[in-house]
């Protein structure tokens, strides 16, 4: 069992040898340069929302990735994008007021590759 003196003696030299502020430096910056490398694709989903019927874009239509916290809404022309998710199989949620909510399952998403999804609501009476 060491002594309180004993430990203090021992981090004394691990700051004076091994150089406690780069020691501790290095291990940080090459922890998150790994998780990152391993976080970022450069995948993409884009499409567009339309009406079924009109064929007309759908502005503001929600779109979300289940199960992740990505997702975007559409713009004035019915068109979304999702940046940066990661690699894998996933189901696509989009949800329009006065809409009845669209799940598409199996959007494939790759590495390095746009995956395009585009999404035909039917309208609903509320």
């Amino acid at each position: 069992m060491m002594t309180d003196a004993q430990r203090y003696s021992m981090r004394g030299m691990i700051k004076c040898h091994v150089g406690w502020y780069m020691f501790y430096g290095w291990r940080s910056r090459s922890y998150s340069l790994s998780t990152s490398s391993l976080a970022q694709t450069n995948s993409k989903i884009n499409g567009v929302v339309m009406a079924r019927s009109t064929r007309e874009p759908l502005p503001a239509a929600s779109i979300r990735i289940e199960g992740l916290p990505l997702g975007a809404h559409a713009n004035e022309r019915g068109e979304f994008f999702i940046l940066n998710e990661p690699i894998g199989n996933y189901t696509l949620i989009c949800i329009v007021i006065g809409c009845a909510p669209l799940r598409i399952e199996g959007v494939m998403v790759s590495s390095d590759i746009t995956t395009n999804q585009n999404f035909e609501l039917d309208s609903t009476v509320l």
